[in-house]
Formats: structure tokens, C-alpha cells, sequence
């Protein structure tokens, strides 16, 4: 087998296995809760939907994706579901490729099956809204941008491109897409202050995506000016509860719930009482501030302005697979190679 097909074998597996596994029950309800906007919003012209989402809470892209979707596959239930399945199986692809590449095989294998059984993330494959896609966009754009911070002499100007060009997308995909930049800009801060090529080309992806987003700020503000003068329809966090409820989302069930919190927890005990302590893993760094950031920011943010529910926070989810994955081969490996 040639070698491009080898690396290639383990992160197509874990795609196939959830494209098979999401496809299950796609139809098993009609169209319901919020996909009726999505389908009805996407059938108009281009320019009717673009100017008609401007009262809504979303950016465009995902209802302009599926405009041209249901022109070929129709609206079904199974038609218009499989779009968002489509774009949460691919997901797994860019997690595997994440996490073996700047840690290793075991890692992205344990990564990828915990995606894989994650409830919530198929949910989302099965529910005809963008969140699917924030997941998809999210995950690749971290990647690149590991790729940028790990050699950015070799980070090429295609490549300047293609990452430019998807975090453009995540903030037209959903306006929760700044956070992600916001994440990637405080890393840049903390880490790479003295990194010239570093600054420099990631400066060149936020003057790109400004630039095309010029259009969006003004509705972005106004948006935003709304919510926090009026608040929003999400209820306010009820304290540590909300924080668990999160995390019992992320995990499936209480129980399990649990066994992660006890992990992780282990896992920085373990890290703080072993005698031969090894440096944190630049990589591991950034991958907990992926997910603690949003997780405590936005839970603190939701006292003034709530938004602390699961979907506005799936984006994380790759974050905290990866980061249970990391705590599992930490905990369990040869202990002559720690």
C-alpha cells in the first residue's frame, strides 16, 4: 500500500463508520423544531435570502449551501439531513489528522472514537441548522492553524489562502466564528509574541477575513446592540449546575459524565504528584484553551447576555474529545516512556 494511502486508512475508517452511523433514524421524524426556517429561508432567490437572514441571528452561509442543495437533492427530511451529516462525518477526518499530527496514533484514534459515539454531535449531523458545519469549520481551522504556529516558513502562500479563506467562512457560517478567531488571535498573544513570521501571516489571514466581512459588521453589530439591550430567548446559568449539564451533553449520560470529570481531574493530579514531571505539551495547551476559554468565558458572559446551551458551544466538543484522548494515553501509557 503506498504510504499516502496508508496514513490515510485509519481517518477514512472513523469517516465511513460515521457517515454509516449517522445515517441511521435520518428520517425517522419530519422536518421539525428550527429546520423548517432553514429549509423555508433557502428555497428563496439568492438576494432575498441573503437580505432576509439580516433580522435573523445567523450569518447566510449555511441556508446559501443548502439553497443550492435542495435544488439537487430535493427537501425531503433524508435529503436536507444529510447535508449536515455529511459535514459532522467529515469532522472526524480533520480530528483524526489534528491529533496525530501533532501528537500521536493513539491519540487520534481514542480522539476520533470518542467523536464518533458523541449523542450530541449526532444530533446535530440529523438536525438541518449550521451547527454541523461551526463543528466542521472550527476543527479545520485549528488544524491549519497548529500547521502555522508548528512551521509557519513552510506555511506557503496557498495554504496563507485556504486558512484565510476558512475562517472567512466560519464567521459567515456563524457569528460564534469571531470567538473562534478570537481563540486562535490569544494563543498568537501568549505564545508567539516573538514569532515575526507567525504575527505577520496570521495578520494577514484577520485583514483578509475583515476585509470580505465588510458587508456583515454593520448587521453584526446591530445584531449584537439588540442582544445586549434586550437580552435573548436562552435562560441564564443556574450556577455549577449549568457547567455539569454541559458536560453531561458532551458525554452522553450522568455516568459517563462523571468518569470524564474523575479523568480529567486524574489526569492533573497524576501530572502534579509523579516525581519525573515532563513539560505540558505546547499542542495540549492550546487544545485546553480551545475548550476552557468558551466554556468558563461564555458561561460568565451568559449572566448579562445568556447564550449557554449546547449548540452554541458544540464548537468545543472536538476540544474536550481530544483533551479526554490526551488524559486516557497520559494515565495509561508505558510508564517507561513517560
Amino acid at each position: 500500500m503506498p504510504l499516502y494511502l496508508h496514513k490515510l486508512f485509519w481517518p477514512v475508517i472513523f469517516v465511513g463508520v460515521n457517515i454509516l452511523s449517522k445515517s441511521f433514524y435520518l428520517t425517522s421524524q419530519s422536518i421539525c423544531l428550527d429546520e423548517p426556517f432553514t429549509v423555508y429561508h433557502a428555497q428563496f432567490d439568492l438576494v432575498n435570502l441573503t437580505s432576509f437572514l439580516e433580522k435573523y441571528n445567523n450569518p447566510p452561509l449555511f441556508e446559501l449551501i443548502t439553497h443550492f442543495w435542495i435544488k439537487l437533492f430535493g427537501i425531503g427530511p433524508g435529503s436536507i439531513r444529510t447535508l449536515p451529516m455529511l459535514f459532522s462525518s467529515i469532522s472526524v477526518f480533520f480530528i483524526y489528522q489534528m491529533t496525530i499530527e501533532f501528537f500521536n496514533k493513539r491519540t487520534a484514534i481514542l480522539a476520533s472514537i470518542i467523536y464518533t459515539l458523541s449523542t450530541v454531535n449526532i444530533w446535530f449531523a440529523h438536525d438541518c441548522r449550521v451547527y454541523s458545519l461551526f463543528v466542521l469549520l472550527t476543527v479545520i481551522s485549528f488544524y491549519l492553524f497548529f500547521k502555522l504556529l508548528k512551521e509557519p516558513s513552510e506555511f506557503k502562500t496557498r495554504k496563507l489562502i485556504v486558512f484565510s479563506f476558512i475562517n472567512l467562512l466560519l464567521i459567515y457560517g456563524h457569528y460564534f466564528g469571531f470567538i473562534v478567531w478570537g481563540l486562535e488571535f490569544l494563543i498568537v498573544c501568549l505564545f508567539f509574541l516573538r514569532s515575526n513570521p507567525v504575527i505577520k501571516k496570521y495578520a494577514i489571514t484577520i485583514v483578509i477575513g475583515l476585509t470580505a466581512y465588510l458587508p456583515q459588521l454593520i448587521i453584526l453589530w446591530q445584531r449584537t446592540k439588540q442582544h445586549i439591550n434586550n437580552g435573548t430567548w436562552v435562560e441564564p446559568p443556574k450556577g455549577i449546575e449549568s457547567l455539569y449539564n454541559m458536560l453531561w451533553s458532551f458525554c452522553n449520560e450522568p455516568i459517563p459524565t462523571v468518569v470524564c470529570i474523575v479523568l480529567l481531574l486524574s489526569t492533573i493530579t497524576v501530572f502534579f504528584i509523579r516525581k519525573k514531571k515532563t513539560p505540558v505539551h505546547p499542542y495540549t495547551k492550546y487544545i485546553i484553551i480551545w475548550f476552557l476559554v468558551p466554556f468558563i468565558g461564555m458561561f460568565l458572559i451568559s449572566y448579562k447576555i445568556p447564550m449557554y446551551i449546547d449548540r452554541y458551544l458544540i464548537f468545543i466538543s472536538p476540544a474536550f474529545y481530544i483533551l479526554l484522548a490526551l488524559s486516557i494515553s497520559y494515565l495509561f501509557k508505558d510508564q517507561k516512556n513517560i
